[in-house]
């Protein structure tokens, strides 16, 4: 890691980590996003992007995987690893949040977004509440 870090300040480049926030609060985030108005006039020329996200938890770490492809095919991939503990669900949210936040940096209108995880995807198109108060209470 340190390695890593030598070789990308010689380019500016510097570590920040993404302060953690618990799974009921990305839900909330990621549905409030996904409601708001597009602030661009969307012309009928415009072609959507897709966004292909995964995230995974194991013993030694949390991360998370992107990959953007724009109308015209090009491809964008990252991979985050996560500062902190996470569930796997708690990962697809990151994912989700992370993969938004690529698209806005690059002023995307359309998105489409795929993920594996049916309990991430069902929550944010409210199609599923959680049961248990879990995640809203941590």
């Amino acid at each position: 890691m340190l390695q890593w870090a030598i070789e990308l300040s010689e380019f500016g480049i510097e570590f920040q980590p993404r302060l953690s926030m618990k799974g009921q609060v990305m839900a909330d985030f990621v549905l409030e996003y996904s409601r708001r108005p597009s602030q661009h006039h969307e012309s009928s020329e415009q072609k959507w992007w897709t966004l292909r996200v995964d995230g995974a938890s194991r013993s030694l770490g949390s991360g998370v995987g992107l990959l953007l492809q724009s109308p015209t095919g090009e491809h964008l991939e990252q991979a985050i690893r996560l500062g902190f503990s996470a569930s796997n669900s708690e990962a697809e949210y990151e994912a989700i949040l992370s993969g938004l936040d690529l698209a806005l940096a690059l002023s995307v209108s359309k998105l489409r977004i795929y993920s594996d995880s049916q309990l991430v995807v069902k929550h944010v198109q409210e199609e599923y509440e959680l049961r248990t108060h879990a995640w809203r209470d941590t």
